[in-house]
């Protein structure tokens, strides 16, 4: 699985809210990172998955699993080599 970067929506801060989605199948999956404060810092990053086309905003998120690093993340659902 390839994870490539795109952006969906400015967020909260007003600026484009940046993921990584990789695509298996027909399921679409994202690894983003969570804003825990008022400066936009990151906390950790997090996975989602949803049917490929169903449109912006269907995300489910694992908000079980926060991950340091992308690289971790994205392992964790099959997509870093």
């Amino acid at each position: 699985m390839k994870f490539e970067i795109f952006t969906e929506e400015e967020n909260r801060y007003g600026r484009p809210d940046w993921f990584y989605r990789a695509i298996d199948g027909d399921t679409e999956y994202l690894v983003n990172y969570t804003h825990f404060d008022h400066r936009g810092e990151i906390a950790y990053w997090i996975t989602g998955n949803r049917p490929l086309g169903s449109g912006p905003g269907n995300w489910d998120f694992d908000t079980s699993g926060a991950y340091e690093t992308k690289e971790a993340a994205m392992a964790s659902v099959g997509g870093w080599p």
